[in-house]
């Protein structure tokens, strides 16, 4: 308990009653089975003793109580309840990992769920702008489940990751947003060092800022796996207005049936990639829309070094004033390498890299990303807008005569397209969406019936 006493004071947290904190504290406690905390008050306080708290009296279990006893419950994963409302973090302070005050620091493998089902609105973690709202560190040998929550307000004082900072974590989001946070790198999450991140079901990455880069997120080092999401609307003022891999060795991206759309960056305003050549970066069944950026690479930026494939992804509305889809650096010799195979492409790309075309691939409206004989180049993909045509993200619905349809490649790779639809292994569609014969045409193809007016003029 001494090493612990003079590590916390060395680190000079801005709280006024810190001789009063390390008389008591987190000696963890054995624990035969894992316990479920049910948050029961709104506000932050801070608790002396936290194993005289959480469920023992009436409203005796703040969030941030119910994450400590988690934390000092070892080798079981807990699980905290958290009903619907805001929880507004309060108590400033920064530089400790043991969810005194600041973010929520999680060491432990828990579970973190919201008692309201279906809307992550409903259930709100607020940052209050004191720190980011949690930091992972659990290690590797368990999981940090968060699902049906929002994380909001975020604001790292360090630089890593506004809402969330995963290091060295296992970490899975379910139906989660993540909205409203600012850092340096990662507005909304930075994953990194050797750190494992999971987005599904509907998860939410939106109106993030970056200082730096990563807008939404930021990746390295690390694994991404994100289906069934949205990234949009984040803002970066260097690389990866909504996705940034940072250039760091062994990272490894997949993101598949999700949208990435409205996000803006100097340099790659969907995406950007770093320059590492053993960095695996797939898209598949995806849909990279409506981003814009000031300098190069409205859809998708690759720095020299850097790879990425993309199959069956839509790429359509990205603007910049250079390379509005797709811009694939080179330097000294050293090329970035880019494959593509059954996209929807409308835009232009730029660049000194390498693309390579594996066929099935629609572009508009003319010829600028080293297309072979397998590929199509029309005056129109005839695409709705972005729109809700089934499943948890927006999408592309091709019209009835589009040229996308039955132009594809590779189908038997693809299973289902964006919205979990079955493709067919023979002649299926390019980009993300399959149509069916159970589709509707569209009266209007501007975003009217589908319920996006982002994009009117």
């Amino acid at each position: 308990m001494e090493d612990l006493i003079c590590a916390i004071r060395s680190r000079r947290p801005r709280f006024a009653t810190i001789g009063l904190i390390l008389t008591v504290s987190f000696n963890p406690q054995p624990a035969a089975e894992a316990s479920t905390y049910v948050v029961d008050r709104f506000d932050d306080p801070f608790v002396v003793n936290i194993f005289e708290g959480c469920n023992l009296a009436a409203n005796d279990c703040s969030l941030r109580t119910a994450i400590r006893r988690a934390n000092a419950n070892t080798g079981v994963v807990d699980t905290v309840a958290i009903p619907p409302g805001t929880y507004t973090l309060s108590l400033p302070g920064v530089d400790e990992d043991a969810a005194l005050w600041g973010d929520l620091d999680i060491t432990e493998a828990v579970t973190i769920t919201s008692l309201s089902s279906g809307n992550a609105s409903n259930t709100i973690i607020d940052g209050g702008g004191i720190d980011r709202v949690f930091h992972i560190l659990s290690g590797n040998t368990g999981v940090v489940n968060i699902s049906g929550v929002t994380i909001r307000n975020g604001l790292a004082e360090d630089g890593i990751g506004g809402g969330i900072y995963a290091f060295q974590a296992n970490l899975t989001l379910v139906g989660v947003n993540v909205t409203g946070n600012s850092a340096n790198t990662g507005g909304g999450i930075n994953c990194n060092s050797g750190s494992t991140l999971s987005i599904q079901n509907g998860s939410k990455i939106f109106d993030n800022v970056a200082m730096k880069f990563g807008g939404g997120l930021a990746v390295g080092r690390s694994s991404l796996e994100m289906s069934d999401s949205t990234i949009s609307d984040n803002q970066a003022d260097g690389y990866g207005g909504g996705l940034y891999v940072i250039e760091i060795l062994g990272s490894s991206v997949k993101v598949e049936r999700s949208t990435i759309s409205g996000n803006t960056a100097k340099w790659g305003g969907g995406i950007g990639i770093g320059g590492t050549l053993d960095t695996v970066v797939e898209f598949v069944n995806s849909s990279v829309s409506y981003n814009s950026a000031s300098e190069n690479g409205g859809g998708v930026r690759l720095n020299e070094r850097a790879s990425a494939s993309f199959h069956s992804t839509t790429m359509i509305g990205n603007s910049a004033p250079e390379a509005s889809l797709i811009y694939a650096d080179s330097e000294d010799g050293i090329d970035s390498i880019t494959y593509l195979t059954n996209n929807v492409m409308v835009g232009s790309c730029g660049g000194a890299g390498d693309i390579f075309t594996m066929g099935g691939n629609v572009v508009s409206p003319e010829y600028t990303c080293q297309i072979t004989g397998g590929d199509s180049i029309v005056p129109d993909v005839m695409l709705t807008s972005l729109g809700f045509f089934g499943g948890p993200t927006m999408s592309h619905l091709p019209l009835v005569g589009s040229p996308v349809i039955g132009a594809g490649a590779d189908c038997a790779t693809i299973g289902e397209d964006q919205r979990g639809r079955t493709r067919p292994v023979g002649e299926c569609d390019a980009g993300s969406v399959e149509r069916q014969p159970d589709d509707p045409e569209p009266t209007f193809v501007d975003g009217f019936e589908s319920g996006d007016t982002s994009h009117w003029d």
